[in-house]
């Protein structure tokens, strides 16, 4: 059985584990950069709109591709720290009875 400090046996912690930290990192990572590609394609609308081509024409042929191709990275990246995290640790299931386990400390 695991022990743990006193601090984590207070109602109201939790522990952090590095696998779901860095796990919960990527996710923010990714759902930031589809907030900034939603913010440019609003910010290329409305240059288009005001008549400002040139702002738009960069928005669409160079700012919102090179995001596009960041945020497929980041989701491949991703797929392949999940598949690896998978075979780490066995299923979803077992992982996730194994956390719990810990986290009641049975």
């Amino acid at each position: 059985m695991i022990k743990l400090s006193e601090e984590y046996k207070r109602p109201g912690t939790s522990l952090h584990y590095p696998v779901l930290t860095s796990e919960r990192a990527r996710v923010k990572t990714i759902g930031e950069a589809k907030v900034k590609l939603r913010q440019l394609l609003i910010d290329k609308t409305t240059a288009t709109h005001d008549g400002d081509e040139s702002r738009a024409a960069e928005l669409q042929y160079y700012a919102i591709p090179r995001l596009e191709q960041h945020i497929k990275t980041l989701e491949k990246e991703k797929a392949a720290a999940d598949a690896h995290d998978q075979s780490s640790f066995g299923s979803t299931e077992v992982r996730n009875t194994l956390y719990w386990n810990v986290l009641t400390c049975n």
